[in-house]
């Protein structure tokens, strides 16, 4: 066993830079649709789309360029979880701001 063999069993297994190259090039995709949808009028499915658009990206960019793809399942509930309370309480902001408040 050489020692780079050692090195990747200690650290696991790491995108090779064509992969990095795939990943940045679905993220431009996706960001281009995010432009897209704020040009075409698409009604009550707007924001709902970009935060579809918005868990991808961040899944994609957490998982590959922060290497939780590959790291322990701890961290990887941690961002999921952040993922999830972030998109709670803009859910909860987005509510709050929308009601229609009658005041005397």
């Amino acid at each position: 066993m050489t020692d780079h063999d050692a090195d990747a069993d200690v650290h696991g297994h790491h995108p090779t830079p064509q992969q990095y190259v795939q990943v940045a090039v679905v993220l431009a995709v996706l960001t281009a649709l995010e432009i897209a949808a704020s040009f075409v009028e698409i009604g009550v499915a707007f924001i709902p789309t970009l935060l579809g658009l918005m868990a991808i990206k961040f899944v994609l960019v957490a998982g590959w360029f922060m290497h939780l793809k590959f790291d322990t399942i701890v961290y990887r509930r941690f961002m999921v979880t952040g993922l999830a309370l972030a998109l709670f309480s803009y859910a909860i902001v987005l509510v709050t701001f929308s009601a229609k408040i009658d005041l005397p």
